[in-house]
């Protein structure tokens, strides 16, 4: 019954925008504040998702992201402690929900006594922002990249590559249409056991990390209008 009201509401209205009847002389200044209240509540539907959620309007246009992490190594020695590093990367959007996102950075894994070693990654993901059109949304994304050795200096011990594959996700909240917050964690799992030199045990080394960062989206255009 509301829905038919609803309905029958809007018929009469829009019918008064467009000419097609009219309210009495007497009735000219009750009409004009349904037709302006009417409008008001059109233009609030538009900015409304599906769920009654404000739809907030920011940049579709890729983004630099800066950020610090702290990495956690889980591999064949015990007593593995937190490390922290920094990492930088480009979000190339192809849709409102999806991008591609190329980062390179530096860490360390370390345990408390027996085991360190610094690296440096680089990593191709493909992210998914799960609600576009909102100013807080979960992420999730996952892809593979690669670990190189810094800590290598004779033939014994040179330096070496590690190929990885990783997923994880957070979420992300603008603090205006063209900066927005990040806060991730992920999940490393390299495709050997080797990193730490102590390949023993059924799974390859891995590391799990914590990321927060800051994007700036390029251009100022809010083009998920």
């Amino acid at each position: 019954t509301e829905a038919i009201e609803k309905a029958l509401y809007t018929l009469i209205v829009e019918g008064m925008q467009e000419g097609l009847w009219d309210a009495s002389p007497e009735q000219q200044k009750e009409k004009k504040q349904v037709l302006q209240d009417f409008q008001a509540e059109k233009e609030a539907m538009a900015d409304t998702d599906l769920f009654g959620r404000q739809v907030y309007y920011h940049s579709n246009n890729p983004a630099l992201r800066v950020g610090g992490s702290g990495l956690y190594y889980r591999g064949d020695i015990g007593g593995s402690q937190i490390s922290f590093g920094a990492d930088v990367g480009l979000e190339i959007p192809f849709t409102p929900s999806f991008a591609v996102h190329p980062q390179a950075g530096f860490g360390r894994l370390a345990t408390e006594s027996l085991y360190s070693e610094n690296i440096i990654f680089a990593d191709l993901n493909l992210q998914w922002r799960m609600l576009p059109l909102n100013r807080f949304t979960p992420i999730v994304y996952g892809g593979a990249g690669i670990v190189i050795d810094q800590d290598g200096q004779s033939e014994e011990t040179p330096r070496r590559n590690y190929f990885k594959v990783q997923g994880g996700g957070g979420f992300e909240y603008f603090l205006s249409p063209t900066v927005a917050v990040d806060v991730l964690f992920d999940y490393s799992y390299l495709l050997n056991d080797n990193i730490d030199r102590t390949p023993n045990g059924r799974y390859n080394d891995t590391f799990y990390r914590g990321r927060i960062g800051l994007k700036f989206f390029f251009g100022n255009d809010n083009n998920n209008k």
